[in-house]
């Protein structure tokens, strides 16, 4: 169960270097700290470095590799039907101002349309993932170059996300290339006879080994970064004064970013340097550090420094490397359009495209179009029951419940493989929660051999605490006893459940589970904490994670706590689970404030009486901050909602809203807030 321990902080003493380090030691740390202080944005920078790229550094001629967005929208519009790619397309540009971002993540469409083995009994005339032998055989560019001469002169260490083999191909492929093996337990070296303990590390496989080794899809990264390539980053990390970002956007949120998490608030003496590639030297707007992903970053180093400009020359200057400038004439040469290089590495047919566009739009909520695209492939390939195990979720989005579930049953008793939605989550959203919960008692306990999976499980952790949370506004629920017997039987279902290790899931289900530890913990905290568990509540539900409460010399006794579910499931392009989770978070802090102020302005009353007017206004200042984020959250709810034009999202957010005002409703102060269904509506933010 999630707990927050609130320990007084310590003020650290600074840490006097000149007693304890070698002479040389120093004088290196003295002309970093200088450098960092006084030679910014003029000078090589004179410490030891890591470089990290991204696909940034490809686009330049004569490799001309297309950027993420240019090449996801490509994509779409190559592997789906036109209409359906155009409405797709539409939905995330009116997303855009909740997702920051307006096409679908690169992963998940490669996800949905590589996936060769998605439709049982329907096998593909060829393999879509050939289209990644785009990142074949392209000449390096300077980038390249300048790279491949600072690896072979200090015999350091680059990472890259990148697939192409630019890098080693301006070395002669003399540089150590570290992967991880196909068995994911093991570090594999190519050129190992070059050396072991310098090279480039490449985290999600490359190209000369095969477009299948590739880790290009969500199904890929769903549980982050082996743990030896996770020690082998550690070690460069902490090898080096500072590491140098070029070409890359930060938004590996499934593997790369969980292990910047890892390393928050710790001890590190390495800066960050990152380069925002523009044309104009000057500051912009659009590189905000107390945004993700550059919050985390910034956060997992000693410093952080943004370098705005042409990334060739930024980079150039900093490794002290110099720059080919006739290289640049190579970019005149006739290159094919990006359409012709993916029409000539893969064509789907026109029943595979139904197939892409039923699967793009039924995961990110699209539940009419995934419904009209289902049935145009299997009239494609004249058979009624392809792809019949897609049909349960296609009903559970269009607010079909009860059909959904009445075929989901249908189909297991066929004994159907990979249905993709879960019958748990069908009862729950049934109001069937104690049958489900039931199930899972008999299922753990009766009949062990049909154990259920992880999903099953935590589904059923959440109709518990519905029912629990239906129990809230009785006057049994507030004694404290009562209380700690509903959580000792959380307890005992906990233990029933057996569920792995968090970090043995996918990141989709770790999220899952954490919402429900904080919701959890919203409902049944011990009274002792309650004065301080509505303030951390709002905090942890409006920023998404927590700060550690407790530091030493070597970093957080507390770690920080990061709620990763909301953020996962926008970078999944799970629109409609996104709207789910925004509910949930809402429901959450409506329940603190439920619990913190029972009778409304009689409870406010006494806190004033007996904690004096000081403590009443934190308080008020406390519920405001969690008022503001409810409505943050049914409003960015409003907007997919509206988007994807799914019936039953708009109901479940009706719904929210007129929960939200039978709560705030009756404590006075907040009468200006009060939230009424016509505002939904209107789908207008309120002004207050």
């Amino acid at each position: 169960m999630v707990g927050f321990i609130k320990i007084k902080l310590v003020k650290l003493e600074p840490l006097n270097i000149s007693n304890k380090c070698h002479p040389m030691i120093i004088e290196e740390l003295n002309s970093v700290e200088h450098w960092w202080s006084h030679s910014r944005g003029t000078d090589k920078f004179p410490g030891t470095s890591a470089l990290w790229v991204g696909a940034g550094i490809s686009i330049e001629a004569p490799t001309c590799l297309p950027n993420g967005a240019v090449l996801t929208e490509a994509l779409i519009r190559h592997l789906l039907p036109d209409s359906t790619a155009s409405e797709i397309l539409a939905v995330f540009e009116q997303c855009e101002p909740v997702l920051r971002r307006s096409l679908p993540r690169l992963e998940h469409v490669l996800d949905r349309t590589c996936n060769v083995s998605a439709i049982e009994d329907f096998s593909r005339a060829t393999n879509p993932k050939n289209l990644l032998r785009l990142f074949e055989t392209r000449i390096p560019n300077n980038n390249h170059h300048v790279i491949a001469e600072h690896l072979l002169r200090t015999k350091g260490w680059c990472i890259t996300t990148n697939f192409d083999d630019c890098i080693e191909q301006a070395s002669a492929h003399r540089i150590p290339v570290h992967i991880i093996h196909p068995d994911g337990k093991q570090i594999e070296i190519l050129y190992r006879e070059y050396g072991e303990n310098w090279g480039l590390v490449k985290l999600h496989g490359t190209i000369s080994q095969g477009v299948e080794n590739l880790g290009a899809t969500l199904k890929d990264l769903q549980l982050g970064l082996p743990e030896a390539m996770r020690a082998l980053l550690t070690d460069i990390m902490t090898t080096v004064d500072a590491t140098i970002v070029a070409g890359y956007s930060g938004t590996d949120h499934f593997d790369v970013n969980h292990w910047i998490r890892d390393r928050l608030n710790s001890r590190n003496s390495s800066k960050l340097i990152w380069i925002s590639h523009s044309f104009e030297t000057e500051d912009h707007d659009d590189f905000d550090e107390d945004i993700e992903p550059w919050a985390s970053w910034g956060s997992a180093f000693a410093g952080m420094n943004v370098e705005r400009g042409q990334t060739n020359r930024i980079l150039s200057r900093l490794i002290g490397s110099s720059i080919n400038h006739d290289m640049e004439i190579l970019g005149s040469q006739e290159l094919s359009t990006l359409d012709e290089q993916l029409q000539t590495l893969y064509t789907p047919s026109k029943a595979e495209r139904h197939l892409n566009g039923a699967r793009l739009a039924a995961s990110v909520g699209l539940g009419q179009l995934a419904d009209e695209e289902l049935r145009s492939f299997r009239y494609e390939l004249q058979n009624e029951s392809a792809a019949q195990s897609m049909s349960p979720e296609v009903f559970f989005i269009q607010g079909m419940k009860k059909e959904a579930l009445e075929l989901h049953s249908h189909l297991t008793r066929l004994q159907t493989t990979a249905i993709s939605i879960t019958r748990t989550r069908l009862l729950r959203h049934r109001g069937l929660k104690i049958t489900a919960i039931i199930r899972l008692l008999l299922t753990q306990t009766i009949w062990p051999r049909k154990l259920l999976d992880p999903a099953e499980k935590i589904e059923a952790i959440a109709c518990a605490l519905d029912v629990v949370e239906n129990l809230q506004s009785t006057s049994l629920f507030r004694a404290r006893a009562t209380r700690k017997l509903i959580d000792a039987t959380m307890n005992l279902l906990y233990n029933i459940t057996a569920l792995p290790d968090a970090n043995e899931l996918p990141i989709a289900l770790q999220g899952k589970l954490q919402t429900q530890n904080v919701r959890r913990f919203a409902l049944l905290a011990d009274d002792e904490n309650e004065r301080e568990f509505l303030g951390k509540l709002w905090l942890l539900v409006k920023e998404q994670r927590s700060a550690p409460d407790f530091y030493t010399e070597d970093g957080p006794l507390i770690p920080g706590y990061f709620l990763i579910e909301q953020s996962t499931a926008r970078e999944e392009d799970r629109l409609a689970d996104l709207v789910e989770i925004n509910l949930e978070l809402a429901t959450i802090l409506l329940s603190a404030i439920r619990r913190r102020w029972p009778k409304g302005i009689e409870s406010l009353n006494e806190d004033s009486q007996k904690k004096g007017r000081r403590t009443t206004r934190s308080r008020f200042s406390q519920g405001q901050g969690c008022v503001d984020v409810v409505v943050e959250l049914l409003f960015d709810s409003t907007r997919i909602a509206t988007a994807l034009s799914e019936h039953g999202l708009q109901v479940a957010i009706a719904e929210c809203w007129i929960k939200a005002e039978r709560v705030l409703g009756g404590i006075s102060y907040w009468k200006r807030q009060r939230l009424f269904l016509p505002r939904y509506i209107a789908a207008e933010k309120p002004d207050n």
